[in-house]
């Protein structure tokens, strides 16, 4: 393959080969690769420690995932670019779980060092329990939307469209219509629409429930949807709809430390099932 290769290409295109293997293997966090058109596309490398990646859209760096075990996933071979479906990277066995974009049903477990998070991604997709849509401005994942069987109504140069609904229905839909549209409404499949990162002032409480095999929680910022169970008797932080979560990840009671965002004095214990996390943070 050395000869070939050595055959094949020319000096500069061999020089080439050999700086962009080395970005590659580089110990760095930050890489950083300068396409044809001065477009540049940055990522860093996922740390242990990494939280908030559900939905988040993420790099793999090897040509061969494996998770933990070393064992290949073939789901995953030759794709590049993946969406996580776990908030961090797994205690157990240092994997994300992830699958293709586009093929939500390709799941596979990938290696935390075969990962890096895009820098500044214009988007991500939401899981489908996520509330707080409506308003929200998201994205067409696919040139010809449906509702999960038939495609939709709308007008082909259609990319941005906006929510009509807080959550999905219990068909996994949306209603949307185009940006300066809203005359033109159609019912679009979740998995179809990525939630866009660049939303107007107001449009920014996207949330979905903590999961029991949640990680990465500590220093996380939630919202409360319902009055915490108050044993200790200290003041109430009801009145507070936003909270500072002090866990790692859920207790074996499924409950979580947290104290309101302005009194980090002011503790209480809460229920997972009354606190969502923002999908941007």
């Amino acid at each position: 393959m050395k000869n070939t290769l050595a055959t094949v290409l020319s000096p500069n295109r061999r020089r080439l080969l050999a700086l962009t293997v080395a970005a590659v293997i580089d110990t760095r966090r930050t890489t950083r690769i300068e396409a044809a058109g001065g477009a540049v596309t940055e990522w860093v490398r996922l740390s242990l420690e990494a939280g908030g990646l559900m939905g988040r859209r993420l790099r793999i760096l090897t040509e061969t995932p494996t998770n933990r075990a070393g064992d290949p996933q073939d789901r995953l071979l030759g794709i590049t670019d993946v969406i996580a479906t776990e908030d961090g990277v797994a205690a157990q066995d240092h994997t994300v779980r992830v699958h293709p974009v586009g093929h939500p049903a390709a799941l596979g477990e990938v290696r935390y060092e075969h990962l890096a998070l895009y820098d500044d991604p214009p988007w991500r997709r939401f899981p489908f329990d996520t509330v707080g849509l409506t308003g929200a401005t998201l994205h067409l994942l696919t040139a010809m939307p449906t509702d999960g069987v038939v495609p939709v109504d709308l007008p082909g140069d259609t990319s941005d469209v906006v929510s009509l609904d807080d959550t999905t229905s219990v068909f996994l839909w949306l209603r949307v219509h185009p940006v300066g549209d809203p005359g033109t409404v159609a019912l679009v499949r979740y998995e179809e629409l990525a939630l866009n990162d660049d939303q107007d002032p107001g449009h920014d409480a996207a949330r979905y429930p903590v999961r029991t095999h949640a990680t990465g929680l500590t220093g996380t910022r939630m919202r409360l949807t319902a009055d915490p169970d108050i044993t200790d008797r200290r003041p109430n932080p009801v009145s507070h709809t936003d909270v500072i979560c002090l866990d790692d990840t859920p207790s074996a009671f499924s409950s979580l430390r947290v104290h309101p965002v302005e009194d980090p004095d002011r503790l209480t214990v809460v229920p997972i099932t009354q606190l969502t996390l923002y999908l941007h943070q």
